[in-house]
């Protein structure tokens, strides 16, 4: 039986390998900083800013790359798969000026993925803000179908406290969401919450 903590581990530790899945989509070599800037500068609707974007985090920090990312993570673009991608990689590269933008992209998101995505990266961060956003997703009942996401984001919350000092408690908050799902999408909730917390007390 593999706890709710290890499956966070394991996500985390995939995230942090430079053999990412995301590299096979590129046109183009992963260290080649010129052609992945141009890239991630183009915004194309369906090119590939966003892998480029994600590629750039993996690559040395430089000043450059830097002012790239923070212009394709800017709230004031449209393209939030890109976005998304340069704020993970701001954040990798120690970037200090990406949080501001994270939270100013949640209400703009459309996509159920992005949104848990960019929680969980602000939640990694020590950041409440998406937690809101986390839990409206959590109450339609598509977004559950990515199981594994739900878990890592459950497990960064059940660990903070909200904006009045107080602990999250998970049950609670995801109570309403309770009384809409359909049974399914219900039972899937509440496994994932029971996994965290028995995560949350073995450690």
């Amino acid at each position: 039986d593999v706890s709710a903590h290890a499956i966070c581990d394991g996500v985390k530790k995939h995230e942090k390998s430079p053999n990412s899945i995301i590299f096979r989509d590129l046109p183009m070599d992963r260290n080649d900083e010129v052609a992945l800037r141009r890239e991630v500068a183009a915004m194309k609707a369906w090119g590939f800013s966003g892998e480029a974007a994600y590629a750039l985090g993996w690559l040395p920090r430089s000043e450059v790359n830097i002012l790239v990312l923070r212009q394709a993570s800017s709230p004031a673009g449209r393209h939030e798969m890109t976005a998304l991608h340069a704020l993970t990689s701001l954040s990798r590269l120690g970037d200090c000026e990406w949080i501001p933008d994270a939270i100013a992209w949640l209400p703009k998101m459309t996509y159920p993925e992005s949104v848990v995505e960019l929680a969980i990266l602000l939640a990694a961060n020590g950041r409440f803000e998406g937690w809101p956003y986390a839990k409206a997703q959590a109450a339609q009942s598509e977004s559950l179908r990515r199981g594994i996401r739900w878990t890592l984001a459950f497990s960064y919350f059940s660990e903070m406290r909200d904006p009045r000092g107080n602990p999250i408690d998970l049950s609670s908050e995801l109570a309403p969401a309770m009384n809409t799902l359909p049974e399914a999408e219900r039972r899937a909730l509440r496994d994932i919450l029971a996994g965290v917390e028995k995560s949350v007390k073995a450690r």
